[in-house]
This record gives structure tokens, sequence and C-alpha cells, in this order.
């Protein structure tokens, strides 16, 4: 049986950390020299491997995303059987849900990283890069879209958030769960998405407008929301407390700015979906609704500003965002 064509792409992150003299970690090392240090991976497939940046994933942006895309799909138009795309976790949750916005190609494409970088004891890079190798080389992983495999776990990237900040299993889908995991070098999918997103034009020359995120809390006003406009925001997204709603001065605050640029309102929970004809009081959800603040559905605050952003850039407004998200 022939092996699998699989590329590799690289962007740096802690799975591609070393230590220096001081025993601080950077990005350091290529694909190819991971690639080399797992043994038996060259068994599963053949490798194409390209190291996109070497950088920490803080400093990744939408540009990135359409760079990831446009490659993705040069490497499913070249018979790539499938694409394992390395990177940090501090935005993996965002860059994954971004490029699977993006992507025509229906090869399979997993995200990967680590939690703990190869000088640490325990280390899971590795563990984690064999799993996703076997994600993108299974036929059963096409057509699902992005998923981001860690911890011998496969999961959807429109639903997974990162969920703690050092465990081996931070990454979690809790609206969903898992789609499906790894067990003794086999891939066991067992939920699929229905649907795709209809995927944006990917093109170097869109400018992705600013759009800012904010969240409610008790006893704040959000006066400071009042200033978006005049420091260039184009658009914003509310986290707002519970199924998505705000106090009543906050209500009347952003509703007001919602009449100028668009509002997506979302829930601080990052579980769940956003309500929309349960509560009837002034900042509730019937009410934000009718004044205009679109729903962000299942998507978080972080997700939902990414596709705020994407509508802006390429159609130049929000009046698709209810449609797009139907499609996730």
């Amino acid at each position: 049986m022939s092996r699998a064509r699989i590329a590799i792409l690289s962007t740096g992150g802690t799975i591609t950390s070393t230590r220096d003299a001081g025993g601080a970690a950077a990005p350091r090392l290529s694909a190819s020299q991971l690639v080399e240090t797992i043994p038996g991976l060259q068994s599963i497939a053949e490798f194409d491997c390209t190291t996109v940046r070497t950088v920490a994933s803080k400093e990744m942006t939408l540009d990135d995303a359409v760079l990831l895309a446009r490659a993705i799909d040069e490497r499913a138009g070249s018979g790539f059987d499938g694409v394992v795309v390395l990177q940090g976790t501090d935005t993996l949750e965002e860059m994954a849900f971004a490029v699977d916005l993006l992507i025509t190609a229906d090869i399979p494409v997993a995200f990967t990283a680590a939690m703990r970088h190869p000088d640490m004891p325990s280390a899971d890079g590795a563990a984690n890069l064999s799993a996703a190798v076997l994600v993108a080389a299974s036929s059963g992983a096409v057509g699902m879209g992005v998923t981001v495999v860690l911890d011998d776990t496969i999961q959807a990237a429109r639903y997974v958030r990162k969920a703690h900040t050092s465990s081996l299993s931070a990454f979690q889908s809790p609206s969903l769960g898992v789609l499906g995991w790894i067990l003794e070098g086999e891939v066991h999918i067992k939920l699929r998405p229905t649907s795709r997103p209809v995927p944006f034009p990917v093109t170097s020359t869109a400018t992705f407008p600013p759009v800012a995120v904010v969240s409610a809390s008790l006893d704040d006003d959000l006066g400071y929301v009042d200033h978006l406009e005049a420091l260039g925001y184009q658009g914003l997204v509310v986290q707002g407390l519970g199924g998505g709603h705000l106090p009543a001065a906050v209500a009347d605050r952003i509703c007001a700015l919602a009449q100028h640029v668009p509002v997506v309102i979302s829930s601080r929970t990052g579980a769940g979906q956003v309500l929309r004809k349960t509560y009837g009081t002034v900042g509730g959800d019937i009410d934000l609704a009718a004044r205009g603040l679109i729903s962000a559905g299942h998507l978080d605050g972080p997700k939902a500003r990414i596709l705020l952003r994407m509508l802006l850039a390429y159609d130049g407004n929000a009046h698709r965002f209810n449609e797009v998200l139907a499609g996730l």
C-alpha cells in the first residue's frame, strides 16, 4: 500500500521551540527537523515540509490565515492527500477557524500544536504531530473541514477553544464535544459536521478592518465603546452575560453604536448558543435582536470577530453573517 502524501506547514509555536542558554524557550525548529525526530513517522506518509513562519502565535494575523489557506489549496491541487499545520496554541482556535472559512479544498486539514516544548519532560509535540498526520492521511477525514488535533482528540475548528493555560488537554469543545480520537495508531471519527462554510475568496489584497471585542461584566457601563468609531473600529463583538444579555444602560449604549457599525452579540460563557426569543426585558435577547444586534449563534466572541472581519473585508458589510453562520 502506498504512503499518503502529506504537506506540513509550520508557523512556529511551542511545538517548534527550544531553550536558549538562559532557559527561555522560543520557536526555532523547522518542520523538517520535527519530522526527523519522530520514530516511525516516515512509514505513515511521504512528507513535504514547509516552514511558513517561525513565530509565537500571538504574532499571527489574518494575513497569515490567507497565506495558509492559499498554500493548502495549492497543495490540494497538486495531489497531496492531506495537510498538517503546526502553530502555537495562543491563537490556534482563531487561526484554524479563519482557515476553515477560506479554503476550498476537501482534503483533511489538521492543525496541531504543543503545550510543552521539546526540551521539557513529557513533551507532547511529537505525539500531537503523529496524531495529526494520521488524521491528515485518513480518508475518513475528507470533507470534514479544518480540524484541531491534540491530546489524541479530533475537534472541529468552529467549536474548539483553548480552555486551560497549561494542561495537555487544554483544547475543548464544550458545545459539541470531540469529533473523534486516535487510538492504537488508528483514527476513529464518530461525529461529522453536517455542512461546510462557503469559502470566502482567498486574495492577498484583502484588508481586514479593525473589529473590537468587549465583555460585559457586573457594574461596568462599557463607556469606552463610545470612542470606538473615532478610533477607527468598523465593527464590535460584545460578549454578553449568560445567554447574550446586557444591562439596560449598556444595551442603550451598544444599540446606539449599532446604528453606525455592525455589532454582534455573543456569550461570555464560551459554550452554548446565544438566545434570541426568550427574555423581553431591556437588554434581553428579544430586545437586542429587535434593536439590530446580530446574534453570534454558537460562535464565541473571538470566532465571531473573525467572521465579522472577513465579511467586512470581502463583502463590505455584515449582511451575510447569519447566512454564513447557518453553514457552520
